[in-house]
């Protein structure tokens, strides 16, 4: 009977916080990278703006990959793997 309601219930997004660069938590659940499937641009750092000043030192911007304690988004994909959606900020 709970999987007949599941099927007309679309998963939720939930909100986890980095304990590594390839892992997460939502709530006590410990999410791995065996777990986890990311966007290539959370792992690497992301150039936002390039600008070299006169003198030749760098003074682009850039995004860096996902840290320990940052907010990402998740979702449910299957039944053992989430789907890390993107880091979230509050404002």
């Amino acid at each position: 009977m709970q999987e007949e309601g599941a099927k007309n219930n679309p998963p939720t997004i939930e909100f986890a916080t980095m304990t590594g660069p390839k892992s997460c938590k939502i709530g006590d659940l410990l999410l791995v990278e065996e777990d986890l499937i990311f966007s290539e641009h959370l792992l690497n750092r992301l150039t936002i703006m390039v600008s070299v000043s006169e003198s030749h030192s760098d003074q682009s911007q850039y995004i860096q990959p996902l840290q320990v304690g940052d907010e990402v988004a998740v979702i449910r994909v299957s039944q053992t793997r989430y789907l890390v959606l993107d880091r979230v900020v509050g404002l």
